[in-house]
């Protein structure tokens, strides 16, 4: 607790919080509504185009939440262009094809069965042990579809309150 807030997190990560009260303040009624009491998923989007940069921005936000044994099996396909879309939208349920094409991204959440080759690099202490237990097939595929999930709930939360794509953008998912 030496370091201050400044050293550990850098100045656009900070804004309103200390590191040293983070898992014990409680976040004010503003913020809780714009993550929970009001969040809604949105259906329509304007013409508006997310940039590589607000796609970075979202990703580094949300890698940080936390999965077992940050395993962090989700893999993410940014969906662009018009023949992607149409790709994808012919494969979606057909309330969801028009959303898709008619957003300026779509994001496809899935995840990586082989999610335990990264362990060592992921959770240094203990990641080559770990392998071990995710060699089991059934193991692998039950954490990897939990912890993609939690990724992709991580990644609505993120757009949500962290990026500027909140009500005028949305991801589909």
């Amino acid at each position: 607790m030496g370091q201050s807030s400044q050293q550990i997190w850098p100045n656009r990560l900070l804004r309103n919080f200390t590191v040293q009260n983070s898992m014990t303040d409680k976040l004010d009624d503003r913020a809780l509504d714009r993550l929970f009491r009001t969040a809604r998923t949105r259906n329509a989007w304007t013409e508006q185009a997310v940039t590589e940069q607000q796609l970075r921005e979202l990703y580094d936000l949300m890698k940080f939440g936390p999965t077992s044994g940050n395993c962090c099996p989700a893999r993410f396909v940014w969906v662009r262009s018009a023949e992607g879309k149409s790709r994808l939208a012919a494969l979606a349920a057909p309330n969801n094809a028009p959303k898709i094409l008619a957003a300026p991204v779509t994001v496809i959440v899935g995840y990586d069965l082989d999610f335990a080759e990264q362990l060592p690099k992921l959770f240094p202490a203990r990641g080559k042990d770990m392998q071990a237990y995710y060699s089991d097939p059934l193991v692998a595929q039950t954490t990897a579809f939990r912890n993609s999930s939690l990724q992709g709930a991580y990644l609505i939360v993120a757009a949500r309150v962290g990026t500027g794509l909140r009500s005028n953008v949305w991801l589909q998912q």
